[in-house]
């Protein structure tokens, strides 16, 4: 999968525009929701999640949502600027249960 913060091949709306704007997608809204009540410490505000998260994510008993919904939400949450900064300055990221998982080595 190519890095879309470096590569641009997504322009995404910051954080804020993303969970304010009304034309936003209402199952993206509403997995964005879930997974913020869930993990309000990863999906609160944009941290760098671990490699792999959307494995952890499906796994999760009594998911509200598919594959291809959580894809499609995670690749809008990982192209944000915001999101891009945080894993620029970031000195980990993290797993669903808070934990510190390694960086990704370039």
């Amino acid at each position: 999968m190519p890095n879309l913060c470096r590569s641009g091949l997504i322009q995404a709306e910051t954080f804020a525009e993303m969970s304010m704007n009304t034309s936003y997608p209402i199952k993206k809204a509403a997995i964005a929701a879930h997974l913020r009540d869930l993990f309000p410490h990863l999906f609160s505000f944009p941290v760098p999640l671990k490699v792999g998260i959307h494995r952890d994510l499906m796994s999760l008993p009594g998911r509200q949502f598919g594959a291809s919904a959580l894809r499609s939400f995670l690749c809008k949450w990982t192209s944000s600027p915001d999101y891009c900064h945080a894993v620029a300055v970031a000195k980990s990221r993290y797993a669903l249960d808070g934990s510190m998982a390694p960086l990704v080595k370039n």
